[in-house]
């Protein structure tokens, strides 16, 4: 099996994780895997890391067509498996075949004249000077306006359980193909819900011009992209590149949820 590695730069600053890191390597070695760089088109990418690092890895490792296997490296690491400490187990289920592939959904992002994605897991919006105001369409169908509150986020399924679920928007299994989740983050309203759309939307959010003047950050699977001005606005849609994720077979979403995330029902 032609395999790619990578790790993220700050785990492998702690502890032992980048002498386990190329220990493993030397194991798939042995085994008769070849390791390889990225760009040299492998079956597989195996990462080391949080969820953060997969959301990087898998967004590039998706332009080349390269399912992407992720182990924790971190503390909570939601979308990964395992940890780093204990691979054999995770490692040895993969290469025995037992695990699938899933395409999910990923974001495309316009502003600016610059296009982002695909991304993992959101988009969303922080106030940076005062409460701004946002401006919300589906297909150019109104959907909120001059709603004042903190930010908004926009989320794939995968996503669900990042950001969205913080700010009380509804979880979703991570393989739903066909919706994209709207939820806005501490609104001075009450009668506001989360929304869940169609993935053929395409969503224009506006931080809509107010006195005096406010600003949102822009973020991107929690990178930082951008400050937009009143005024300024965005568009976000689905990406025409699927995300490709290694799923163990013996991984439960429900579990996970209850063991990482402390979900009762």
């Amino acid at each position: 099996m032609r395999i790619s590695m990578s790790i993220d730069p700050y785990k492998a600053q702690e502890g032992n994780n980048l002498q386990i890191f190329n220990d493993i390597k030397i194991w798939l070695k042995k085994h008769g895997d070849d390791i390889v760089k990225r760009e040299d088109k492998p079956e597989y990418e195996i990462t080391f890391g949080g969820d953060s690092n997969l959301m990087r890895t898998a967004s590039a490792c998706s332009k080349l067509g390269i399912p992407v296997l992720s182990i924790n490296a971190g503390n909570v690491g939601f979308l990964t498996y395992g940890h780093i400490t204990d691979w054999e187990k995770p490692i040895s289920e993969f290469l025995q075949g037992n695990f699938r592939i899933e395409e999910r959904l990923g974001l495309m992002l316009k502003y600016g004249g610059k296009e982002f994605g695909p991304l993992v897991n959101d988009v969303y919006f922080e106030g940076s000077e005062g409460v701004p105001y946002y401006t919300i369409w589906k297909n150019d169908i109104l959907v909120h306006d001059s709603l004042k509150a903190n930010g908004v986020i926009v989320s794939t399924p995968t996503g669900s359980t990042g950001y969205n679920q913080g700010a009380g928007g509804p979880i979703c299994e991570p393989d739903v193909q066909s919706i994209f989740i709207i939820t806005t983050i501490c609104p001075t309203v009450c009668n506001t819900r989360p929304l869940i759309v169609s993935d053929n939307s395409i969503i224009k959010i506006e931080v809509a011009p107010c006195r005096p003047p406010g600003s949102a950050l822009l973020f991107g699977d929690g990178q930082k992209l951008d400050v937009v001005r009143d005024g300024g606005m965005i568009i976000v849609k689905k990406h025409p590149v699927k995300l490709k994720i290694v799923v163990l077979e013996n991984s439960n979403f429900f579990l996970a949820l209850q063991t990482k995330k402390g979900f009762r029902g």
